[in-house]
């Protein structure tokens, strides 16, 4: 997924605009709650082995499972939201967690590597095109037996546009 440099131009999002609150909210993005989504939260004691946190933003799922003693990798678009994710792993003393910058259609260097994926609903505002590469990558970086957790809105969640 690339940022848009126009977001009228493109239904592609500028993704560091938003994390930087340059959005149209009141504060940080709505998804961005300070804690992990709680669907996703009722899954972290299920949750073994090296984890991916895809789209992962500002972290809150990963921060949460690297507390549990788990080593994450949360890879993310924003430039923004990736040095927030940062200097959170920092600030509570974790060093399990690390975070990319880079698209989560085309990441590489992470081969058979996750025991556990969670997706915090990156794959619902993807382009339609870009799904198919995005779940692409996310196997490749699976391991085998991997679990695969979504979270994604339902169909008509939100209004038109």
């Amino acid at each position: 997924m690339c940022a848009a440099k126009d977001p009228m131009a493109s239904d592609e999002m500028d993704w560091d605009s938003v994390y930087r609150a340059e959005n149209g909210f009141d504060g940080p993005p709505p998804w961005n709650i300070g804690e992990p989504q709680p669907e996703l939260a009722a899954l972290i004691p299920d949750v073994r082995g090296e984890v991916l946190d895809a789209g992962c933003g500002h972290a809150e799922l990963s921060l949460a499972l690297a507390e549990r003693g788990l080593t994450v990798v949360g890879i993310e678009l924003s430039a923004h939201a990736v040095s927030a994710a940062q200097r959170a792993a920092q600030e509570r003393g974790l060093t399990n967690a690390t975070f990319v910058q880079d698209d989560s259609t085309t990441f590489t260097g992470f081969d058979a590597r996750f025991d556990t994926i969670g997706d915090s609903t990156l794959f619902h505002s993807l382009p339609v095109e870009s799904r198919d590469p995005y779940q692409q990558a996310v196997f490749r970086a699976a391991a085998p037996g991997a679990r695969y957790y979504i979270l994604v809105f339902a169909e008509g969640a939100f209004p038109p546009g």
